[in-house]
């Protein structure tokens, strides 16, 4: 989290942020050490703010009163779920071995759609014969959060077995499948990627520079933030061409569905848009922060924040991208000298290009920014994971303060 632009600092003081426990791996090639100098962004490419007209108004009604009639249809079958079972959920006794359910011995393949709820996956499961009733895999279930992609499970199951498959990340895309985290990059995932089908990481890195794989021509054959996080199955005996084919393939599709694309923010590209999604990824770790660190890049870049030098971003992730580390959260003076193109504590505006590969809520947040007069952010300190955000310095170094006394 970057709270370098509050007087608290001091010279040769560690900076303290919040950064996922990844390694970097950058490519040399594409991280110079030569001068670079970089415009700042000029401002007046302020984010218009989108008004809805009547249709759009009628348009939400209609969603609304759809989400309410879901909902209670979903309510309504887990309610008579557990008034069929005399207050308990019909269940299944279970499978021998969720495991195999999950790896190959499954006669079911479920497909979990983004944005179901519990319920709808529930549901889902019960009309296909995996759980007895939807109430015997939500309540399994409890609070934890199920995420989209294809499962081999077993009909049969428990609401319990169907809740651990459903939530365990090796189980994700069936046989033969993988699942690629967010804000890794590309050296990372080449190496995830040779762990899980044998194919050697040399292999990745010469399909990396095919033009076959589909990057865009402004990536100009750089593929880093392009290797959409996701479930995955392979297929059999795929080749690297082939599986960086696909994670391009995804990206293009999550880019489209989220609105990245050139001019979706006034004055920027979709590569920037990209490099930017790629910092939001890295800065924070709750979904819901994603928007505002967007508008601090925003009000940094286009000099909109008292207190911060012209168009530096002065973000430590891009910092660490540098030195190949994101296992740590602080950056040193030293760091913060280096002459890299990527260091925004030096060079204004956004590094060259991407430092990771954000997942959707990273994207969506860099082309739907807060509007709030952000400028600094910092780690609340309370072990929650979470930031404050301020629009002043003053404000910002009562946020630091704070954080320091948690």
């Amino acid at each position: 989290m970057t709270d370098s632009h509050s007087p608290l600092d001091l010279p040769g003081e560690e900076h303290d942020e919040y950064h996922p426990d990844d390694e970097y791996h950058p490519d040399d090639e594409h991280h110079p050490d030569d001068e670079y100098e970089r415009a700042p962004r000029p401002s007046g490419h302020r984010r218009a703010k989108k008004k809805k007209g009547r249709f759009g108004c009628l348009f939400v009604f209609v969603v609304v009163i759809a989400l309410v009639v879901g909902g209670l249809y979903y309510g309504v079958s887990w309610v008579s779920d557990r008034l069929a079972g005399g207050g308990e959920p019909e269940d299944f006794d279970g499978v021998a071995s969720v495991a195999e359910c999950a790896t190959g011995a499954g006669d079911v393949q479920i497909t979990v759609p983004a944005g179901y709820s519990a319920g709808q996956i529930g549901q889902l499961l019960a009309d296909e014969g995996v759980v007895a009733s939807s109430g015997a895999f939500t309540t399994a279930l409890a609070s934890s959060s199920v995420r989209d992609g294809e499962r081999s499970m077993c009909t049969g199951m428990s609401g319990a077995q169907a809740a651990e498959l459903m939530t365990n990340a090796d189980y994700i895309g069936g046989a033969g499948g993988i699942t690629i985290t967010a804000g890794r990059t590309a050296p990372q995932t080449f190496e995830l990627l040779s762990g899980a089908t044998g194919i050697p990481v040399a292999d990745f890195e010469a399909a990396a520079e095919d033009p076959a794989i589909g990057l865009p021509a402004e990536a100009n054959g750089n593929i880093e933030g392009y290797l959409f996080p996701d479930s995955y199955n392979f297929g059999p005996e795929p080749t690297a061409v082939d599986i960086l084919t696909q994670m391009v393939a995804r990206w293009q599709e999550v880019a489209t569905e989220v609105g990245l694309v050139d001019d979706a923010v006034p004055g920027y590209t979709q590569f920037e848009l990209l490099t930017l999604a790629s910092i939001i990824e890295k800065e924070v770790l709750l979904p819901e922060e994603r928007p505002a660190v967007a508008e601090v890049i925003y009000d940094r870049l286009e000099d909109q924040c008292a207190g911060v030098p012209e168009g530096l971003l002065q973000m430590d992730s891009t910092v660490n991208f540098i030195k190949g580390e994101t296992d740590t959260p602080f950056t040193t003076d030293e760091d913060r000298a280096s002459p890299s193109p990527y260091n925004t504590y030096r060079f204004a505006g956004l590094p060259p290009g991407p430092i990771a590969t954000p997942g959707r809520t990273a994207m969506e947040g860099a082309v739907n920014p807060s509007d709030e007069g952000y400028c600094f952010f910092v780690a609340a300190g309370d072990g929650s994971n979470s930031s404050v955000f301020a629009a002043t310095l003053e404000e910002h170094n009562a946020n630091v303060r704070r954080a320091q006394q948690n």
